[in-house]
């Protein structure tokens, strides 16, 4: 298993399938919103970091990121 430092988060490279696709600038990011419960990546365990996300799928992230400050 390999972990990298970034900042105050330790991210699991191994979490998603292309997890080392992910851009060292968001992995914190990526890492606080899975904790937090606001994303939990594909069916087939990838995050697909280089896709464009759809309306759909902001509207979730909105609506958890709302649902998680009440």
């Amino acid at each position: 298993m390999s972990m990298v430092n970034y900042g105050t988060y330790f991210i699991e490279l191994t979490l998603f399938k292309d997890g080392n696709s992910i851009a060292p600038w968001a992995k914190n990011y990526i890492q606080k919103a899975f904790e937090l419960g606001i994303i939990t990546g594909y069916k087939d365990n990838t995050i697909k970091p280089a896709n464009n996300i759809s309306r759909a799928e902001m509207f979730v992230i909105i609506a958890k990121s709302i649902d998680i400050k009440k």
